[in-house]
């Protein structure tokens, strides 16, 4: 299962994304593209890392930190620093190949060769 989280709900987002390997998943409310992207996200049946969803309308600050142009947009993270970013709509099957062609992620679409 892909965890879903929402960074409004966050009272600090730094150890979030610091630390370890989380993706960033920046979105806005009135992006349709972004919602067909959080049905894929959603769709995964195995466990991984974080995703945290990071509204670009409340986050201004954080959308400029990591230099976000467009959404909807995902960035890859490992230890704050950004290792690969994946802008505008993906389906499931995207996702899943964009997710397992990172060795430090355990791969999601089944055992690595």
């Amino acid at each position: 299962m892909i965890y879903l989280y929402s960074a409004e709900k966050a009272d600090r987002l730094d150890p979030w994304f610091s630390q370890g390997i989380v993706i960033l998943w920046f979105t806005a409310s009135w992006c349709g593209t972004c919602r067909a992207v959080k049905r894929a996200l959603s769709g995964s049946n195995r466990e991984t890392v974080p995703i945290i969803e990071i509204d670009v309308e409340g986050w201004k600050p954080l959308a400029e930190r990591f230099h976000v142009r467009g959404v909807p947009m995902l960035l890859l993270l490992k230890d704050g620093e950004v290792l690969d970013r994946k802008g505008g709509s993906l389906d499931h099957a995207e996702f899943t190949a964009w997710y397992d062609s990172h060795p430090v992620l355990k791969p999601i679409g089944g055992p690595r060769d």
